[in-house]
């Protein structure tokens, strides 16, 4: 069956234009000023926009859209791996390396046009295909030396929304006004011509519009302005992304998760951190946690066991160590150039517990070798943490 959403666009800048005055900005497309992108996806588009996740290792995903619930892969600087981020709604997600405000505003453009042209298209493949795709990657992957008739239906969109976006950001009748006042402004008076100041005009039209400038380079050539020709290759500058030392681990794993004895018991074996902190004696299991030997913390069941106080269950944080629990998928990357601009549904995560030595573990870990000589470890009263699970041993 074909799909009667697959979108045709014969004119870009008509396509832009309509855009924009669907989203309450018809007057910017012939008055100059900034296209308030994030507000159109945030309030008028109702997306949640995801800025904190890396997208992959070498900036070849800066965008990807989820049009519906799923699991997007992300990457974490932290462990070197690509793990699943679980989004329950319509979400935009923007490369967090991403440091250069014009970058980012096309790709929230991008991923604006993808939602507003192309959702219904995955929405009736769901329904009347059974289909398991629900977002896109933009990815740098895409296949660009083929025929547009040999294209898949996800790489013409892809194409759209690559084409439209930079003319959402800067309509063509806006674009060649404020191009024609700056070009005034800097010449008026001056006795500069045109191609002195053009290097300057770009850096203050892209400053304008908060793009790039290789983006306003390339838009003032497509509006007939070839002096901007020599400007429009990419600007290293603007294409700096942050520091290994500025990143920060990926947000994708449930923090603060109960643990079975089973599992910690795995984990002590081959993680050192947690090995050193349950030798200390100063932790007890409880209700699934690691918590702090204290009254405040833990209370004696009339079995012998131990639960959490109702002051721990409400800040586990500051009294138990830190179990996390990520999404681990199947092998990322896929030879198949247009399957990879795709999320599917069917694809396989497994469930993957861990424990790292992050804030919360570090503070914990200290507060217990403070602690550990305050706690005497009767075997007649209790039992800490290192013997229950050496009791595990034996049993096993």
């Amino acid at each position: 069956m074909e799909n009667p959403f697959l979108h045709y666009v014969d004119d870009f800048e008509k396509e832009a234009e309509a855009f924009l005055e669907k989203y309450e900005c018809a007057d910017a497309i012939e008055n100059p000023r900034r296209i308030p992108i994030l507000d159109i996806a945030t309030r008028l588009m109702s997306l949640d926009v995801i800025q904190t996740e890396c997208l992959s290792p070498d900036e070849s995903v800066q965008g990807a859209i989820a049009f519906s619930k799923g699991v997007i892969d992300v990457y974490d600087w932290k462990t070197k791996e690509y793990m699943g981020f679980q989004v329950e709604s319509p979400s935009i997600f923007v490369d967090s390396d991403i440091i250069n405000v014009g970058r980012v505003n096309n790709t929230l453009a991008h991923e604006c046009y993808h939602w507003w042209r192309h959702r219904n298209y995955f929405n009736f493949k769901r329904v009347h295909e059974q289909s398991t795709e629900f977002g896109i990657r933009c990815d740098k992957h895409m296949r660009k030396n083929v025929e547009k008739g040999q294209w898949t239906d996800v790489e013409r969109m892809e194409w759209q929304a690559r084409t439209i976006a930079p003319k959402i950001l800067m309509p063509r009748m806006a674009t060649k006004k404020k191009v024609d006042s700056l070009y005034r402004e800097l010449t008026q008076g001056t006795g500069l011509a045109k191609d002195a100041v053009t290097e300057t005009l770009i850096a203050k039209l892209a400053d304008f519009f908060e793009v790039s400038k290789q983006s306003a380079a390339i838009r003032m050539v497509e509006l007939g302005y070839d002096e901007a020709s020599p400007f429009t290759s990419s600007d290293q500058s603007e294409g700096t992304t942050r520091e290994s030392k500025d990143r920060k681990s990926s947000k994708a794993a449930q923090h603060k998760q109960p643990v079975t004895v089973k599992k910690a018991f795995e984990l002590y074996l081959e993680n050192e951190f947690l090995r050193a902190a349950i030798d200390t004696g100063a932790f007890c299991y409880a209700d699934g946690y690691f918590a702090i030997r204290d009254d405040h913390y833990i209370s004696r069941m009339p079995d012998g066991g131990f639960c959490l106080t109702d002051y721990a269950k409400g800040h586990l944080s500051e009294c138990t160590l830190d179990f996390s629990v990520k999404l681990i998928g199947e092998d990322y990357l896929i030879h198949d150039a247009s399957a990879h601009l795709m999320y599917r549904s069917d694809t396989a995560f497994k469930k993957q517990t861990t424990v790292d030595a992050n804030t919360q573990n570090i503070e914990l870990f200290n507060k217990a070798k403070d602690f550990e000589n305050k706690f005497k470890r009767s075997k007649s009263t209790h039992k800490t943490a290192t013997e229950l699970l050496w009791e595990y041993i034996a049993f096993r």
